[in-house]
């Protein structure tokens, strides 16, 4: 009820106070809403940063394995235990596939390749690795290093970055590098191809 005192009744000093009551609930919420966004952005920073973290900074597979995370668990847990005969890691060799026939993956140094939007410089990086049946392929692979990397820069380096948003987009990606890779190794003899990073900005 007191607030409904009209203001043409209030003395100066109940103005005075009526003010400093509400500046102080003001400034309240104002520090309480600070406080918010700041925690809020410190964890989003914290997290983004922990996400994007340069690889030398993570911990090797051996400290992750010790701590019991991603690659090694305890013994029995199905992430974390390998089967029998797989080297684990990139470029593994002589790893059962899913039908039981022994293979070969060949990791690709990273690609940084600018895409073809003309309005804004836009690039991709890459990096990937190829599947093969056996060593023999994987040997024909580093020798014709030169030209694989040519063609995976040419594939790139011809796309939008409309044209490698969604999944499709990468699916086409893969598609095309995988048959001009076998074009340039021999039909079927590089079996499968895998993005082990693809950051498009």
């Amino acid at each position: 009820m007191a607030e409904a005192v009209k203001d043409d009744e209030m003395t100066v000093e109940e103005r005075l106070a009526r003010l400093q009551k509400q500046a102080r609930v003001m400034m309240a919420v104002t520090a309480a809403t600070l406080l918010l966004a700041g925690g809020g952005t410190a964890a989003l920073f914290a997290y983004v940063g922990r996400a994007t973290a340069h690889p030398a900074d993570r911990p090797s597979e051996e400290e992750a394995q010790a701590e019991g995370g991603h690659g090694g668990a305890a013994a029995g847990d199905a992430h974390g235990s390998k089967p029998e005969g797989h080297g684990g890691g990139h470029g593994a060799a002589e790893a059962p596939a899913a039908g039981g026939a022994a293979t070969d993956i060949h990791s690709f140094d990273p690609f940084v390749v600018n895409l073809l939007d003309a309005a804004n410089v836009r690039y991709v990086k890459v990096r990937l690795a190829v599947e093969t049946p056996d060593a023999a392929v994987a040997e024909e692979i580093r020798r014709r290093d030169a030209q694989l990397k040519d063609s995976v820069i040419a594939v790139l380096s011809n796309r939008t970055y409309a044209d490698l948003q969604g999944i499709h987009g990468k699916n086409q990606v893969r598609d095309e590098l995988l048959l001009r890779f076998n074009k340039l190794i021999g039909a079927g003899r590089v079996t499968r191809l895998y993005f082990t990073e693809f950051v498009v900005q």
